[in-house]
């Protein structure tokens, strides 16, 4: 008690120090004013008004004291604020003031006039009692101020997906996606003959061709169908006229598993110097799956389901197929894949014994661009562009025509009799760039043209390159 006595006679003393009052500085400015004595004038005026705020400053300290002591809190804390502003330097209304904020949880505004105190009198003993726990109690509110922020935006956007959520119109699903192609072949030779048609034996028509169709998937299940006379490159022999695929999916929780067959029809007399009709037949295996942006699918009809061997007799055919494709969507403007594809055929005449192997690997990278309809959503056209690298081999093995690997069939040529004879992969023949353009359009909700471009640049080793035109119609229900 006896110490705030003191702090209040102490402003008091305080004030009756200064010997002109503002009345008399202000008579003294207007008189110099009159005399045309003008800076003078503003520099008495200026006094003038210094001298009221201090005064008045510290009048208003004794009244947020009076307040204080009376524990009016909320009183005094506007009137220290106000002899504070009046007066920015006056070291005991800062004191009482940022001591006050400390005590009803304003620690910012606490931590703020300690620091000023501070910085006007370093020595200070009075905030440095609360100053510690009030940084402490800062930091504290700060984390809890925080957290309840990041709590409130997380509420929000909860919130927000349960209202897009509802919003949302129920995705329609596909139950029916069919298509159908032909493609055109035309060479350019190296000896002059310059560009000619070029043909490609089928069961029908002698242009590839390829009809597709996908039906599902029903409570998780789908079916596919894919047959045509497909087309495997310029400098693959004629070696299947006809192909079928059957395949069957089980589809959960973003994978699906599935089982195939794949037929191959031979019908040519370029293998065995006659016109010779064979078959063959693979079970094959299917699996994928989607992941957030990525999706990936492979399917993989082995020799070895079932393959031809030792036990066989007269002239067969074996055939095998594999297919990884891995895409990764970026928006539903931009795409991107990686694609690799095997397909790969064997003569036998068991009679000699002897094989004929001939194959292609097609290693691709593509990007895919769609457009959609403004005011439907709907997408109205699609840019694909591509480029792949194909690996032709062959082989004609006469010693070991049934072994399962190194004889330079299949696995990438490798022969393992040449493998330090300066030959290790004596299947492969030779290596051409594809350069492949596309656009598909709809020019109805469920029913879409597609058309590409491809360009083969050969080895020179070889007798031509080739350009190919696809032109194709689907529908999608």
């Amino acid at each position: 008690m006896y110490k705030k006595i003191i702090t209040v006679l102490f402003c008091i003393f305080v004030t009756a120090l200064y010997a002109q009052d503002p009345e008399e500085l202000t008579r003294e400015g207007v008189e110099l004013g009159r005399k045309q004595k003008y800076e003078e004038s503003l520099q008495k005026l200026d006094e003038s008004i210094k001298l009221y705020n201090v005064r008045s400053a510290k009048t208003l300290h004794n009244m947020g004291y009076v307040y204080e002591l009376k524990g009016e809190i909320d009183k005094a804390i506007p009137v220290y604020e106000e002899a504070v502003r009046r007066n920015p330097i006056q070291i005991p209304s800062l004191e009482r003031l940022g001591y006050l904020y400390y005590k009803t949880g304003l620690f910012d505004k606490a931590v703020a006039t300690g620091e000023n105190v501070l910085k006007l009198d370093p020595k200070n003993q009075e905030v440095i009692k609360w100053l510690p726990d009030a940084y402490k109690q800062k930091l504290i509110a700060q984390a809890k101020a925080q957290m309840e922020e990041a709590a409130q935006k997380e509420e929000k956007k909860v919130t927000k997906e349960e209202v897009a959520e509802e919003e949302k119109p129920q995705e329609k699903k596909r139950i029916l996606l069919a298509t159908v192609d032909l493609m055109s072949r035309t060479g350019y030779f190296l000896d002059s003959k310059g560009f000619e048609v070029m043909s490609d034996n089928g069961i029908g028509l002698n242009t590839p061709s390829l009809f597709f169709v996908d039906v599902g998937p029903f409570d998780g299940w789908e079916a596919r169908i894919t047959t045509g006379n497909p087309y495997y490159g310029a400098l693959m022999p004629d070696v299947n006229a006809w192909m079928e695929k059957v395949e069957g999916m089980f589809n959960a929780g973003g994978y699906y598993l599935g089982f195939g067959i794949l037929g191959n029809h031979h019908r040519s007399g370029d293998v065995f110097g006659q016109n010779k009709h064979l078959n063959d037949y693979k079970m094959g295996i299917l699996f994928g799956f989607t992941q957030d942006k990525a999706k990936v699918d492979i399917a993989l009809y082995p020799r070895l389901i079932m393959r031809d061997g030792e036990k066989s007799s007269g002239e067969t055919f074996d055939a095998d197929y594999f297919d990884f494709t891995y895409t990764y969507i970026f928006d539903k403007y931009l795409s991107y894949y990686t694609r690799l594809t095997i397909n790969e055929f064997y003569f036998f005449d068991h009679t000699i014994p002897a094989c004929l192997y001939t194959g292609v690997y097609d290693f691709s990278i593509g990007v895919v661009l769609n457009r959609y309809n403004e005011l439907t959503g709907q997408k109205k056209l699609s840019f694909t562009f591509s480029l792949t690298e194909r690996m032709y081999f062959g082989n004609i093995n006469i010693d070991n025509p049934y072994a399962k690997f190194g004889n330079g069939q299949g696995w990438f040529g490798i022969n393992t009799d040449k493998w330090t004879k300066g030959d290790p992969f004596s299947g492969f023949r030779s290596l051409s760039h594809v350069f492949t353009a596309g656009v598909e359009e709809y020019i109805h909700k469920n029913v879409f043209l597609y058309q590409s471009l491809g360009f083969e640049l050969a080895d020179t080793s070889e007798d031509h390159h080739e350009i190919t035109f696809k032109l194709g119609a689907g529908v999608e229900l």
